[in-house]
């Protein structure tokens, strides 16, 4: 702003709210779950290191604070504040745990009230803007601390990410995602992930705010269902299904995968009937008749052979013969019962093609004992 020869201006960080979700699976099979989880940490501007006890009677040591974002670490050399000073002050002490030499300190005054939760031993750094961290160094003197380190966007607000308990030595942390103002998920969680188990097909909001500024997000998560079926079958001596043959009537299932990746059972209800072959006939007619054969309830006039029917896992055989008729009377009895319609055809034939194997022969009303030619009138 210039006003006459004189100007100022005034600078304000903005920070960009991108609230967007991450799933872990977006496709599902029912009974499954899906960590929802909101995509980035919220960016932090301040770091605090609160110790609240030290085995170096009651003097607090850091040699190194590191924040890393995107590889790079944006604490180094950055201004600060400590509420203890064994000697000076951040110039000379407190600038120590974050100048990148691992050989310097910063170390609390003893003589100070604590370190305890009361009285904690703390130093802030400020990052000068907003950073979306990745991860910690910590680098404190070999006698042991209880400490707890905190994130903030204001210096006012803190969230604790990480602590340790009677610790000493270097280790790097994760920090874990930070929920300043909130986040809202249409379940009602305010978390920055959630589990869900959803049982049909469902879309899930997040809103994220900041500084009473909201952004929301959603994700859909899909999903498939698991099948069963149900076979009925009645077969003969044997069943093949879904690669085993089967010998025997039972209820048999078969456990897979269906084409969407969920599970898939099927059950089969086997009926095995042995073969039989009831219903069989042998037999022979006379010329000019027919046959009705009761396992079709078919007639025939002609001669059959192996004529078979089947009915379910039984096969009948009709083997059928035709006689002709004969007017020839062969020893004591007719020709296949194949006789004349007119009686008076009968004959007996001489010796030697006739044998009636007895001393006489009856026949209509008369008894002859000789051999001839006979009519009956």
């Amino acid at each position: 702003v210039t006003q006459g020869l004189c100007s100022s201006s005034d600078a304000i960080d903005v920070t960009l709210i991108d609230a967007m979700i991450s799933a872990s699976d977006s496709v599902i099979c029912a009974g499954e779950t899906v960590t929802l989880s909101v995509d980035s940490l919220s960016s932090v501007r301040y770091l605090k290191y609160e110790s609240y006890y030290s085995a170096d009677d009651e003097q607090v040591n850091v040699h190194e604070i590191q924040a890393f974002s995107n590889g790079i670490n944006v604490a180094l050399n950055k201004p600060g504040f400590a509420n203890s000073y064994e000697y000076g002050n951040w110039a000379n002490n407190g600038i120590n745990a974050i100048d990148g030499d691992s050989g310097s300190r910063w170390s609390s005054n003893r003589n100070d009230p604590g370190p305890d939760i009361n009285n904690p031993h703390y130093i802030i750094i400020d990052l000068g803007s907003q950073f979306i961290l990745e991860s910690i160094l910590l680098d404190i003197n070999f006698f042991q601390q209880t400490f707890s380190f905190k994130v903030s966007q204001d210096n006012t607000n803190w969230v604790e990410v990480g602590s340790g308990t009677s610790v000493s030595g270097s280790f790097s942390f994760t920090p874990p995602l930070t929920n300043f103002n909130g986040y809202l998920w249409s379940t009602g969680a305010t978390s920055a992930s959630i589990t869900v188990s959803p049982s049909q097909t469902t879309t899930y909001y997040v809103t994220q705010t900041q500084n009473g500024v909201g952004c929301t997000d959603s994700v859909t998560v899909n999903v498939n269902q698991p099948t069963t079926s149900t076979t009925t079958v009645a077969d003969c001596v044997s069943y093949t299904w879904n690669g085993n043959t089967y010998t025997g009537s039972g209820i048999y299932t078969w456990s897979g995968t269906n084409a969407n990746g969920c599970d898939s059972t099927a059950t089969l209800n086997l009926t095995i009937t042995p073969l039989t072959t009831d219903g069989s006939v042998t037999t022979s007619i006379c010329a000019g008749g027919s046959y009705t054969w009761p396992a079709n309830g078919q007639s025939y006039s002609s001669a059959q052979t192996g004529l078979t029917y089947v009915s379910g896992c039984n096969t009948a055989t009709l083997n059928l013969t035709i006689n002709n008729i004969s007017n020839q009377i062969v020893g004591m009895g007719n020709y296949n019962n194949c006789l004349p319609v007119d009686p008076s055809e009968f004959m007996v034939l001489p010796d030697p093609f006739v044998n009636i194997g007895a001393s006489s022969y009856q026949w209509q009303s008369s008894t002859t004992n000789t051999a001839g030619s006979f009519t009956n009138i």
